[in-house]
């Protein structure tokens, strides 16, 4: 069966309050991580926004910001905005679905995100009633 695997957290471990940053891949790290990657224990927002990038990737098979290198992504990041992603025109009604919780994910401002029980309650909703995980 066609099933999505998410795999390589070789980064990943339970966060304790003196947590750092371990690794940096520009095109799925938030703004403020992009802006100062040592400034201190990683923020659940960070990850909200790093996870609406993979959703993006997830349900369009493109690199979110493909050909904008890490110079690029840290300047749209002090100048407050974020780059376009290329959504494909007509949209997939899944893509259509995910469009909306991608813009929440990727809000500039870490508290305007939702947080992730937000966003599985958001993704519930899509699954027709008679499935569970």
């Amino acid at each position: 069966a066609n099933k999505v695997k998410i795999i390589d957290f070789g980064l990943s471990c339970l966060q304790k309050p003196e947590a750092r940053y371990q690794g940096l891949t520009h095109r799925w790290a938030s703004p403020e991580v992009l802006l100062d990657p040592h400034r201190g224990s990683p923020l659940p927002a960070a990850d909200i926004f790093s996870l609406g990038l993979l959703a993006f990737f997830l349900v369009t098979s493109q690199q979110p910001f493909h050909g904008m290198d890490r110079h690029e992504l840290k300047e749209c990041a002090s100048q407050g905005r974020l780059p376009v992603l290329a959504w494909p025109t007509p949209p997939l009604p899944l893509q259509l679905k995910c469009q909306e919780l991608c813009s929440s994910c990727l809000a500039l401002k870490p508290a305007d995100r939702p947080t992730a029980e937000a966003v599985l309650e958001d993704v519930l909703l899509w699954m027709p009633q008679s499935r569970s995980l």
